[in-house]
């Protein structure tokens, strides 16, 4: 039966480590942001929105296999081997990803014109890193291994940021050269010491690649299909600012107010996650459990909007005054958003690959046809329209998916 207790020890870990990491990444954002300026920080972002677009088409749903093998599996031995796969299974990927990359800045005439050919060449060797972080987000949830899931979200950007801070007391200043490679270099360290923890197998890996193939054909691939679309059209988002933009500054603006933003979503991501094995074994989702996390989250909401204003003023400066503006467009969109992940969740618990696939495919072609209207003129406010009712549409249409569920 599913645990209904709202607070219970594994929704403290995530939430420790989620809403841990928010001020971890707001101060490095903050940093970051002072120190490089609008147009630097919004050419980090930039390249940072390209690599991570192209890693989510190139997980092709084995990360969600491996996690529905781990969900059915009771072996602790096989649940090591499986991570030894999938650990293969990144390697090959990483390889497909970095010749995707290569071809890509051949015909890419952005970054030639904004002179970013040398960053993005320092950001081919850390595609992997990206995988990395997908393969701990999505095995560690399926495992019930909530401590290390938590703890992998906020290691390496606290790490980050230390190294950040020391470079900047040590050497005066930061250059986007030095930052790139910081970031390079804490993820690598971050990578390292959790492999270390997991302590992965490779005996019986053609038998476990062979299992997580299976699963990837009947589960893995279909979620994939749904969540390639608006992943990536999120992304993709912040490359058409780029494109119909002088300068990255705008991107930096909406780059910003969209982090400040995915606090809102944080509380049911969190909740969601705690009690995705018990979905799995529920018919309805508890009306409690979701009473309490919508009135946490519209709480949230509402303290973001009442304080962003000041909040951009005095920590960002004068420099980045748009950005609250842009705050005030996501808010509610993320909010929906939100509750949209909730229902995600659960209906992947149940094995409702097909469902999920669908309402990702029409949010993403929303999303996409949305951005193509309102980006080219409107830039970084169309962009935040764009995603805000993007988030609506996401709500809505996994509402109806969970209700076919309920009704069946």
């Amino acid at each position: 039966m599913l645990q209904l207790n709202f607070i219970n020890r594994d929704f403290i870990y995530l939430l420790t480590g989620s809403v841990g990491v928010m001020p971890v990444m707001l101060l490095l954002n903050i940093v970051l942001a002072r120190e490089l300026g609008p147009v630097e920080y919004g050419d980090y972002t930039y390249l940072l929105s390209i690599l991570t677009l192209f890693t989510t088409v190139f997980t092709f749903g084995f990360f969600q296999a491996g996690g529905r093998a781990l969900v059915l599996n009771s072996s602790n031995k096989r649940r090591l081997q499986y991570y030894g796969a999938e650990l293969v299974i990144l390697v090959l990927l990483y390889l497909l990803l970095n010749l995707a990359l290569i071809l890509f800045v051949q015909f890419d005439s952005n970054i030639k014109e904004k002179g970013l050919l040398d960053y993005f060449s320092i950001l081919l060797m850390c595609g992997w890193v990206f995988l990395f972080k997908r393969y701990c987000e999505v095995l560690f949830q399926a495992d019930g291994r909530v401590k290390l899931l938590s703890f992998s979200k906020i290691f390496q950007p606290l790490l980050y940021l230390i190294l950040v801070v020391l470079l900047i007391l040590v050497g005066g200043g930061l250059s986007l050269h030095v930052v790139l490679v910081v970031f390079i270099a804490s993820n690598i360290l971050s990578v390292f010491f959790i492999l270390y923890v997991i302590q992965p197998k490779f005996d019986m890996l053609l038998n476990r690649l062979n299992e997580i193939w299976l699963y990837n054909k009947k589960f893995g691939f279909h979620l994939y299909l749904g969540s390639v679309l608006p992943l990536s059209m999120s992304m993709l988002s912040m490359i058409l600012i780029s494109y119909h933009s002088e300068d990255n500054a705008g991107l930096a603006f909406y780059s910003i107010a969209l982090s400040l933003t995915a606090l809102i979503t944080v509380i049911p991501n969190t909740m969601a996650t705690v009690h995705y094995r018990g979905f799995s074994k529920s018919k309805v989702l508890p009306l409690r459990l979701a009473a309490k996390t919508f009135l946490l989250t519209f709480l949230a909401t509402v303290i973001l909007i009442v304080c962003v204003q000041k909040f951009v003023q005095i920590v960002y400066g004068v420099d980045y005054a748009l950005v609250y503006k842009l705050v005030y467009i996501l808010s509610c969109g993320m909010l929906a958003h939100g509750f949209g992940d909730f229902l995600n969740r659960y209906l992947s618990a149940k094995g409702y690959g097909k469902y999920v696939r669908n309402a990702s495919v029409l949010t993403g072609l929303f999303l996409l046809s949305s951005s193509l209207m309102l980006i080219p003129t409107y830039q970084e406010y169309g962009a935040a329209i764009s995603t805000s009712l993007t988030g609506f549409a996401y709500f809505l249409i996994l509402f109806f998916y969970y209700r076919k569920v309920v009704n069946e």
